[in-house]
């Protein structure tokens, strides 16, 4: 993962924010896996990202992230 690319949340960090099956309440599974967004910096610990269309953040700018809640949608070049 390097700056510029775009992200999503792995489905295993889901539950951790309340999105779940077993969830009725927040009912928002789809959603999330359309949320994305743009590596804008990291360091050596963390990836910050600018989140689109996710109904957990909003589009806050540059929410931390480990590199093991992200997958990689579209390399930048």
């Amino acid at each position: 993962m390097k700056i510029g690319d775009l992200v999503r949340l792995r489905e295993e960090v889901f539950e951790r924010h309340g999105v779940s099956p077993a969830n009725p309440l927040f009912d928002a599974t789809a959603r999330m896996k359309n949320a994305h967004g743009i590596i804008t910096d990291k360091n050596p610990h963390f990836y910050f990202v600018k989140w689109f269309n996710c109904p957990v953040y909003g589009s806050e700018g540059n929410l931390a992230h480990n590199k093991n809640e992200l997958e990689v949608i579209s390399e930048s070049r």
